[in-house]
């Protein structure tokens, strides 16, 4: 997604007070549409009754929707209708990483945690993870929630080539510090293509 032509609170702020202050998705979504947001952006949320939301926002406008399939994905375009419409091209490498995503995911009974943390690892294009960042695009960091054990799964940097911890919610950072391997790989002009 391009940076949104609207004044308002950048991504982290919005899911930092997202998390402070709802506890279902629901107050999540209400709040979403009371605060001024300047990102394009895309959250996927949970809450602890295991309901799943994806909420939008793209130049001002919003949108969400409640989810119900097997499994709720978003990468880095708009999603919902509504605000498809507003954006005029899109990161080729954003719908080749949903598609991959979609995929893997459609070919599975039943996606488990290691499903999620083999496609998580996985490099593009046949994966999430990405290694441009002499270009600005490298995977900074990786997460998976876990609601039933209140557990999250991260890496700093790319799973591919970083250790991953865990932490339940309520415990102490394992770590005050981390080795990170932030090895380049470019994957051509082409993940760069805009898409109409």
């Amino acid at each position: 997604m391009l940076k949104a032509k609207v004044d308002g609170l950048n991504f982290m702020v919005v899911v930092r007070i997202i998390l402070e202050n709802c506890q279902t998705i629901e107050q999540a979504i209400d709040l979403f549409y009371e605060l001024p947001i300047a990102s394009n952006m895309n959250l996927l949320i949970a809450d602890r009754f295991q309901k799943v939301a994806i909420l939008e926002a793209y130049n001002g406008s919003k949108g969400h929707t409640i989810e119900e399939s097997r499994y709720s994905l978003a990468t880095n375009h708009a999603l919902l209708e509504k605000l498809k419409i507003q954006e005029m091209s899109i990161l080729k490498q954003s719908v080749v990483r949903y598609e991959a995503m979609d995929q893997y995911f459609s070919n599975k009974q039943l996606v488990t945690k290691g499903d999620m943390k083999a496609i998580l690892k996985a490099e593009y294009p046949k994966g999430v993870s990405s290694l441009n960042y002499e270009e600005g695009f490298g995977t900074v960091h990786a997460a998976l929630f876990c609601i039933s054990d209140k557990t999250m799964e991260f890496s700093f940097g790319s799973p591919m080539r970083n250790e991953i911890y865990q932490i339940k919610v309520g415990d102490n950072m394992p770590n005050k510090s981390f080795d990170i391997d932030l090895k380049n790989n470019s994957y051509g002009r082409d993940f760069w293509d805009l898409m109409e």
